[in-house]
C-alpha cells in the first residue's frame, strides 16, 4: 500500500516546488544586494560631502550585507585614504 504524500508525491510537483524554491532563494538575493548598494549609494553621498566618517557607517552596512563586494571594500579603502587612515585602507583594499 503506497502513502499519499499529496503534492510532493508526483514528480511533476517536485519539479514545481523545487522551481519555486529556485525562484524564491534568486529574489531574496536580488532584494539582499538591492540593499547593500543603496547603503553604498548612500556612502557614496556622504563621500562627496567629504563626510568620510558618515561614508564609513553606510559602506559598512553595505559590507554587512554582502561581506565581499569589491565596489564597497573599494570605497571603504578610499574613505580611509581620506581620513589619513592608511593602514586601515591597506586592509580592505587587499582582501
Amino acid at each position: 500500500m503506497r502513502i499519499q504524500l499529496g503534492l510532493v508525491d508526483k514528480p511533476q510537483n517536485c519539479a514545481s516546488l523545487a522551481v519555486a524554491r529556485v525562484r524564491e532563494k534568486a529574489k531574496a538575493k536580488a532584494k539582499k544586494e538591492d540593499n547593500a548598494n543603496v547603503m553604498r549609494i548612500k556612502g557614496n553621498n556622504e563621500f562627496k560631502r567629504k563626510d568620510y566618517s558618515t561614508a564609513l557607517l553606510h559602506y559598512m552596512d553595505a559590507l554587512k550585507v554582502l561581506p565581499y563586494e569589491v565596489k564597497t571594500l573599494t570605497n571603504i579603502g578610499q574613505a580611509y585614504i581620506k581620513m589619513g587612515m592608511l593602514e586601515d585602507a591597506e586592509e580592505f583594499l587587499t582582501r
